[in-house]
């Protein structure tokens, strides 16, 4: 029987395998925290439903050495870093555990010891911070790589630009994604087709592959790393994808399970047991994330003053008699 080529672009049956476990663990996450958004129980989350295959396709082509800065809807890819689901979630939570006391916004997830980088709020401007790291990788000659995604909405924005030219102007070893599934806001800013193509104005490689196909995905930002560790610059890959339900929708977790089942390597059974162990480990971090302690109050000036001003410390003071 002949191997599907997502599979072959994964490496192995068992990479393969464990891919689909990691979207399917994305997508269930997903799917649970946009309930709880709904709900009132989250401020604020941003999903990738049906976009799985951009996020975790990508971190798969990277070293562990590598950085990664995302945007709130690729925060989960952290968990394709090593990121424990309960520890993405006292994030979200902003629970006492989180290494981020609670700071930041819920799903902009950030890791140091995972290399992955907190997420900005202001579109496009983390492209610059990825591509400075990436320039430092090459003056320091180290085999690291800045991967950076962004939305289509992002490629219209300065950040996107200053980053292009940069990149292509100091040779960054870096790799920019853009997961793009049509829905910008704004439209009509660009004269060219696609994304893919406005990498030529500076200099930079490109790429244009179907979020769909996460072998494609992988095997794309795999070349495109390799060209940034070999000195060659950096590469921007358009991965086209589709959010979940929306007409035309070609689901990344579906054609890679239908892979798998035609190889032999997959059916029911299994299907079923990973969908259940997905979801009860969701479920217990969720609820583990619930019980943990909210951070001090008194904690809010942490690591932010060398001295504490004055009018602070009489307020933290009071919060300490409450």
């Amino acid at each position: 029987m002949s191997t599907a080529p997502s599979l072959t672009e994964l490496g192995s049956i068992e990479s393969a395998r464990a891919v689909h476990e990691t979207m399917t663990l994305h997508r269930a996450l997903d799917t649970r925290l946009a309930t709880l958004q709904r709900e009132g129980e989250l401020p604020y989350f941003a999903p990738a439903l049906g976009e799985e295959g951009a996020v975790v396709g990508a971190m798969a082509a990277l070293e562990p050495t590598d950085w990664v800065f995302a945007t709130a809807r690729e925060s989960r890819g952290a968990l394709a870093r090593g990121v424990s689901v309960e520890a993405f979630l006292a994030q979200v939570l902003g629970r006492a555990a989180d290494h981020a006391m609670g700071r930041q916004a819920p799903g902009h997830y950030s890791s140091r010891a995972a290399r992955f980088q907190a997420s900005s709020g202001v579109v496009g401007a983390h492209l610059l911070h990825a591509v400075g790291v990436g320039w430092a990788a090459r003056t320091q000659r180290s085999g690291e790589v800045a991967l950076a995604f962004f939305g289509d909405g992002a490629a219209a924005s300065e950040g996107f630009h200053n980053a292009l030219n940069f990149a292509g102007v100091f040779r960054a070893q870096a790799v920019l994604v853009c997961r793009n599934n049509g829905s910008a806001a704004a439209r009509g800013e660009a004269a060219t087709e696609t994304v893919a193509e406005r990498a030529i104005a500076y200099g930079l490689a490109s790429e244009r592959v179907s979020g769909a196909s996460v072998g494609a995905v992988r095997a794309a930002v795999a070349r495109a790393a390799a060209r940034a560790r070999a000195g060659d610059g950096a590469t921007l890959v358009e991965v086209v994808t589709t959010r979940l339900g929306e007409a035309g929708s070609d689901c990344p977790i579906a054609r890679l399970r239908a892979d798998l089942v035609a190889a032999g390597a997959w059916d029911d059974a299994a299907e079923a047991a990973l969908t259940a162990r997905v979801l009860a480990s969701v479920d217990a971090a969720l609820e583990a994330a619930r019980a943990m302690r909210a951070p001090d109050p008194r904690s809010m000036v942490d690591f932010v003053y060398a001295t504490v001003p004055a009018h602070l410390a009489d307020e933290l003071r009071e919060l300490g008699r409450r």
